[in-house]
């Protein structure tokens, strides 16, 4: 009897033993699989996010110079907090480490997301963003052309990139402190300043205003044309 009772005994144990380690197996494997469906969500979500980057870098393309250098200002005095996410974008296409972003290297970022005109995308992309047309995109640059709508057009950005070209706080922009801004800032002669300034200034001053900056820096490409 008494061996009998030590073999249900040791029985018991195992099974015992036998249950407590299915119950951890799968509790590993529930752990792993809610693993994989965090990076997996995760990975979604940074996909749509590098997407709308690639998207901003586009419009930012078809923008007029006044638009892109009022946004270069911006870029210049965000804060870390509001650009985060752009500066661990830009390390990630910045295989070199470099500082800049060459045409090679934003080919190679646009590949997982299977683009089928790779390089004429690569090449679209690096000429919108390019903005001192230098051959290659630097942080600032990258900021300036991928930051989010939201980000810019907040009061307090758009008034300290208004002041920035309203040197003699005349409370307008004058066709001589804007060919003076574009000098600066390396976007040259060539810059058309008559045809910003038909396209902005509304009220056919010749100058463009404070309320006219802003019209310009809410809408799209072209005044009016709200995003």
């Amino acid at each position: 009897m008494l061996f009998g009772s030590v073999n249900q005994q040791i029985t018991k144990w195992v099974c015992v033993a036998a249950k407590a380690r299915v119950k951890k197996i799968q509790t590993l494997m529930h752990s792993e699989q809610k693993q994989s469906l965090v990076q997996s969500i995760h990975g979604h979500q940074l996909n749509q996010s590098t997407v709308a980057v690639w998207s901003r870098m586009k419009q930012f393309g078809a923008m007029n110079k006044l638009k892109k250098l009022a946004l270069k200002v911006i870029a210049e005095n965000l804060s870390a907090e509001e650009i985060q996410g752009l500066r661990s974008l830009f390390t990630t296409i910045d295989t070199d480490n470099n500082g800049t972003i060459k045409y090679e290297e934003l080919k190679t970022a646009l590949a997982p997301w299977g683009s089928k005109l790779i390089e004429a995308e690569a090449k679209q992309l690096m000429e919108a963003a390019d903005v001192d047309e230098n051959g290659s995109i630097d942080y600032i640059e990258f900021v300036t052309a991928t930051m989010p709508r939201h980000t810019f057009v907040k009061d307090g950005h758009l008034y300290k990139a208004f002041q920035h070209f309203d040197t003699d706080n005349s409370g307008f922009i004058t066709r001589d402190e804007l060919e003076t801004a574009m000098k600066n800032y390396g976007m040259g002669d060539e810059a058309p300043i008559k045809d910003i300034i038909t396209e902005v200034d509304t009220d056919n001053d010749g100058k463009i205003n404070y309320e006219e900056f802003c019209m310009m820096m809410r809408s799209g490409t072209r005044p009016g044309k709200v995003l």
